[in-house]
């Protein structure tokens, strides 16, 4: 296409007069209608065929070009597989093919550097050499028939695309690798952060652990007589009912802390064991008590002392960092509240490895059995 505007563009210049011939030439001569002969040159028909001409000439110089580079090609290929037929049965096996490529690209390749690199290619444990037979290996017979050998520089190509290939493969595995080694190291980070935390039972934890019991106690302490308050003849323990019971909401802001310290995974575990222990004998006194005296008023000395007795042993046994599990109902039912939570605070820690930066205070609150069915 190009060359046909080119050739019409020739022919419609023929008729614009050279400037020399234009210089000489009177404004009213060109103004005067005239025709111009064309030459048959200039015929646009005739430019057309002369392209077309040309045109047809081309096609055949490259068919011919293209013939002979690919009798070239052949002939370079028969004598590359004649090469590599060492024994002259006509085909080419996988030992000969091998040694036809060091032959040519490790023993007289005169870069050094790019011959170390074919050497370690075909010495590689993955055997391209095989692959390669395999995979130009029409019929499948194990050889190389001539028909199905490529040029050798054909066949290097194909070795270390298929070595850049597996290369790749391999760094993709040792990624992934490397990243679950890297979270299965940051998992037993975290989870030795917890089990840090809740194996925790210094001074400091026994005492807050001993002193969540003054819930239930208080509440279960009969209340002074008026007689001793208007005297002021109170022990230690009325004068802080008197305190407890006398502040605005002063249950319910206890009982609020309480449950924070349960669901705090950041807290040793002997505190938050303590606080729900505390919690339910709480609850089971608020309940036995008023039933209990329902049905039997001379029975509220016994209630209260067994009470009492749950939460003295409680007491003592938070003081030596020791959990009140061995209590009967209530310690092992807290017992089991606690472990199931700490073991849900387990499964939270190893499923947000890999997930961003963690802190083990998020965990105030376990997830609920729909947020775990979401996930």
């Amino acid at each position: 296409m190009p060359l046909r505007m080119i050739l019409l563009a020739q022919a419609a210049t023929a008729f614009v007069l050279p400037a020399r011939r234009l210089a000489s030439v009177h404004p009213r001569q060109v103004l005067r209608p005239r025709t111009t002969q064309l030459r048959a040159a200039d015929d646009p028909e005739a430019l057309l065929a002369q392209a077309a001409a040309l045109r047809d000439e081309a096609k055949a110089l490259e068919q011919a070009m293209r013939s002979e580079q690919e009798a070239k090609m052949q002939k370079a290929m028969e004598q590359a597989f004649a090469k590599a037929d060492v024994n002259g049965d006509g085909v080419v096996t996988v030992d000969e093919l091998k040694a036809t490529l060091e032959q040519v690209f490790v023993t007289d390749n005169e870069n050094k550097r790019d011959a170390s690199k074919v050497e370690r290619l075909l010495a590689s444990e993955k055997k391209y050499v095989e692959q390669l037979v395999n995979a130009l290996d029409v019929n499948k017979d194990g050889v190389l028939q001539p028909e199905e050998f490529v040029p050798l520089a054909d066949l290097r190509a194909r070795l270390e695309e298929q070595w850049r290939a597996d290369r790749k493969a391999q760094q993709s595995l040792d990624r992934e690798e490397n990243k679950l080694k890297e979270e299965n190291a940051t998992r037993a980070e975290r989870l030795g952060e917890f089990e840090a935390a809740a194996n925790k039972t210094d001074a400091a934890t026994r005492a807050l652990s001993a002193s969540a019991y003054l819930l239930p106690l208080l509440d279960i302490l009969p209340p002074p007589t008026q007689e001793n308050i208007q005297q002021g003849v109170l022990a230690p323990l009325e004068q802080l009912s008197v305190a407890y019971h006398g502040f605005p909401f002063g249950g319910l802001l206890v009982f609020i802390l309480l449950s924070n310290i349960c669901s705090n995974a950041a807290a040793p575990r002997l505190q938050r064991f303590s606080a729900r222990h505390a919690i339910v004998l709480d609850l089971a006194s608020a309940i036995g008590v008023p039933l209990t005296l329902a049905g039997y008023a001379g029975a509220d000395p016994y209630v209260r002392g067994a009470f009492a007795a749950a939460i003295f042993t409680s007491v003592v046994l938070a003081a030596f960092g020791k959990e009140a599990s061995l209590v009967p109902g209530t310690g092992q039912l807290t017992k089991k509240f606690t472990d199931d939570y700490d073991a849900t605070v387990r499964q939270v820690i190893s499923a947000t490895v890999g997930t961003g930066p963690f802190n083990i205070t998020i965990l105030a609150k376990p997830p609920s059995d729909e947020e775990e069915k979401e996930e």
